[in-house]
């Protein structure tokens, strides 16, 4: 017989007839069991202590925690991979009216507004408005990317188009662009991902798969950068502040120094270059483009992706309205470029660049780009692009790069486009100019640009 539950103290009341505790015991859902009642001794009676059936409230409660384990199963975060811990105890509550009924238990988190395919779409929006060129903030943020458990998030919606315009300013263009990349790349990698914000775990493993994937560490960086503007700029936790994320980070700067390889392409390697043109190259069009693309960039200090796109955008490299010819007495003398987009022109201001002839006609940047514009007639777009239209990519410069420095008997993982400029950074050097100069021809400080910038021909 099992153990009686002593009750609290109540006041006497009448003896219920025979007849009456007859039917009493006729009722399936009651947990006292009356018949004990009966038989129990005259001071267990006169306390009025209530026997509880055990058995019956044990498998009254598993069934009540199977339900609301179910219930909160279903209202779960679709973006919370954490299970629930199975130790956690849920809250029943025990009717006082009814010692028989089992409150059942309820979730403080409120059911899904959207639906997993709304959720992505909106989380695309989001990304779309932050990293875009024109707006730069969260104008119109859709509530339903963020998890149910954030219930507070201050959006930059609110600001005013003056404040707007600011922080469009904070990040460059192609910062925005690297970003907007980054994010395409995070959700590639996890499909499934429909509501900020990131988990710890996921960032990790985004790190983990990065550097699995051949990332140089600064990539890998960068990418988290990107993941981390998005969660600032919302007013969400960001994950990229954990203490875990930034040891992997470290960890992949330890095992990978960085080592810049590259070696400058000097004015002896960029004449082999030039003359390798004509021989691997069999169109005429291709051999005037890459001769001035090749001797442009030296000559002018010229990063690859301020000349040849890497996206379908190509409103950011050299434009043909920005280049114009000098002539004087009907010979050509020189060309001015006006640079609009460069990295770290965080000024927004253009800077102009005039070159001169060079001594040697076959080696000379003005009189490629003179004969590359004659041939190909275009006025608008690109300055550089194809006879289709097509705007010529960084990859193809990068190609048939690869392929000229190989005919020349060079190794072409250590010249690469980037080579151009550290080329022309050294030949100034050794031409006698100031390392400030250099810089400020180079643009490698943005509080270094000059409105103006005026380059002497290079005897090359």
């Amino acid at each position: 017989m099992p153990r009686q539950k002593r009750g609290l103290s109540q006041p006497k009341t009448a003896q219920p007839s025979k007849r009456k505790r007859s039917a009493t015991k006729s009722t399936p859902c009651t947990v006292v069991n009356e018949q004990q009642t009966e038989t129990t001794s005259p001071a267990a009676m006169n306390t009025n202590a209530v026997q509880v059936d055990y058995v019956k409230l044990a498998a009254e409660i598993l069934k009540q925690q199977n339900a609301a384990s179910q219930q909160t199963a279903l209202i779960r975060d679709p973006s919370d991979t954490s299970a629930p811990s199975p130790s956690a105890p849920s809250t029943l509550a025990l009717s006082t009216s009814a010692p028989s009924t089992l409150a059942p238990a309820t979730s403080d988190q409120p059911p899904p507004a959207t639906s997993s395919a709304s959720q992505a779409a909106d989380l695309l929006s989001l990304i779309d408005n932050v990293f875009s060129s024109k707006t730069g903030g969260c104008q119109h943020c859709p509530k339903s990317v963020f998890n149910t458990n954030i219930h507070s998030v201050s959006l930059t919606r609110d600001l005013s188009a003056s404040s707007q315009h600011l922080l469009q300013a904070a990040l460059s263009t192609s910062s925005r662009v690297a970003y907007h990349r980054s994010w395409q790349l995070f959700l590639q990698w996890k499909p499934s991902f429909t509501s900020l914000p990131v988990s710890e775990v996921d960032l990790c493993n985004f790190i983990g798969y990065l550097f699995s994937e051949n990332y140089a560490p600064s990539s890998v960086s960068s990418h988290v950068s990107a993941i981390g503007y998005l969660h600032k700029i919302c007013s969400l936790p960001d994950p990229t502040e954990k203490f875990l994320p930034k040891k992997l980070l470290k960890g992949c700067h330890a095992l990978v120094p960085q080592q810049d390889t590259r070696l400058p392409i000097t004015t002896d390697i960029l004449r082999k270059i030039i003359q390798a043109i004509n021989i691997v190259e069999p169109l005429l069009g291709n051999r005037l483009l890459l001769k001035a693309f090749y001797l442009l960039a030296f000559q002018a200090f010229l990063r690859i992706g301020e000349l040849a796109t890497r996206s379908a955008n190509s409103n950011h490299v050299l434009q043909r309205s920005d280049v114009s010819f000098r002539v004087s007495n009907g010979i050509l003398s020189g060309v001015t470029i006006v640079m609009k987009h460069f990295k770290n022109n965080t000024e927004q201001k253009p800077v102009t660049l005039h070159l001169s002839n060079s001594s040697s006609i076959t080696f000379c940047p003005v009189k490629a780009l003179y004969d590359y514009t004659t041939h190909f007639a275009h006025t608008s777009g690109p300055l550089f692009q194809f006879m289709s239209g097509e705007p010529v990519t960084h990859h193809f410069i990068s190609q048939q790069l690869c392929k000229l420095v190989s005919f020349i008997g060079l190794d072409p993982k250590l010249y690469k486009g980037h080579s151009f400029r550290i080329g022309a950074a050294t030949h100034a050097a050794s031409l006698g100019f100031s390392e400030n100069y250099i810089q400020k021809l180079g643009r490698w400080r943005s509080n270094a640009v000059r409105r103006y910038i005026r380059i002497s021909s290079f005897d090359i």
